[in-house]
């Protein structure tokens, strides 16, 4: 009888601390929203309301859009920059429109445009209550890697150009799996005027600019020097992703400093 309490007990403690652990589970994070387009990285799930009840309350949140990469497909080469209704590529909520309703939830991990109501000097801030979900890993590399750290070559297969005399290239890194195909590069230098335009341009590697101070969660095996959201210092970056790759790169105008890192599988050019 003695054992039977004690199992009880223990069990309701269990029970007792479970919604304290779930509701620890959840994060809100706040976005600082224009009128007008913006773009955004949704780093937990929002699959717990539809898009409509998550912005009952903000009455100037007209549209969203989400990029949906065809996950069969490795390469692109078409532009993601420009959303299409038309386009299967892209899934739709439109509060004024009851036809496009095709976006559903707002899934972790995934890249938004969205639209709203107003002058480009409104700010919207809006909150979205999401459940936190780590970046993938899934192609990262295993530890059977073979790794180069020649700079000309990481920087090569990182922006499909040979650098200039005024790209110097600080840190470099780039890891290849053999057995399944899969890898990983890390750069970090000082861009020339070239590079960094063409970085800026979506129709060149597909770049998206995220809104200010969003760092993006920590990369898979990434070396200590690529900064993410837990650096000591990440005041002053520019941050652009690609919506349909993990390519991610952050600059830093004040001393002309950028950080930039890609993960997948197979021959992959980039995504224009």
């Amino acid at each position: 009888m003695r054992k039977l309490l004690s199992t009880a007990a223990g069990a309701a403690l269990l029970f007792a601390a479970a919604p304290a652990a779930l509701h620890a589970q959840w994060k809100t994070e706040t976005y600082a929203l224009k009128g007008g387009w913006n773009a955004i990285w949704l780093h937990g799930d929002a699959t717990h309301a539809t898009p409509a009840e998550l912005f009952a309350a903000y009455p100037d949140v007209l549209e969203i859009w989400r990029w949906n990469p065809n996950p069969d497909q490795i390469q692109f080469t078409d532009s993601p920059s420009s959303p299409d209704a038309t386009s299967a590529e892209w899934t739709i909520w439109n509060r004024e429109d009851p036809e496009e309703q095709t976006l559903s939830a707002l899934l972790g991990q995934s890249a938004y445009l969205i639209r709203c109501n107003g002058a480009s000097t409104t700010t919207i801030n809006v909150s979205i209550p999401q459940r936190p979900r780590p970046p993938s890993a899934s192609v990262v590399p295993a530890p059977s890697t073979t790794s180069t750290t020649d700079h000309a070559e990481v920087f090569r297969r990182a922006f499909w150009r040979q650098p200039t005399s005024t790209d110097r290239i600080l840190q470099a890194e780039r890891r290849v799996n053999p057995e399944d195909d899969s890898w990983q590069w890390f750069i970090q230098l000082h861009p020339s005027p070239e590079l960094l335009a063409a970085l800026r341009d979506p129709d060149n590697l597909g770049l998206l600019a995220l809104p200010p101070g969003i760092i993006p969660d920590p990369w898979p095996a990434a070396p200590a020097w690529l900064p993410s959201h837990d650096s000591p210092d990440t005041t002053g970056f520019e941050i652009r992703q690609s919506p349909a790759t993990a390519l991610t790169v952050l600059y830093r105008a004040s001393d002309n400093l950028l950080f930039a890192t890609d993960h997948g599988t197979g021959f992959a050019p980039p995504a224009r």
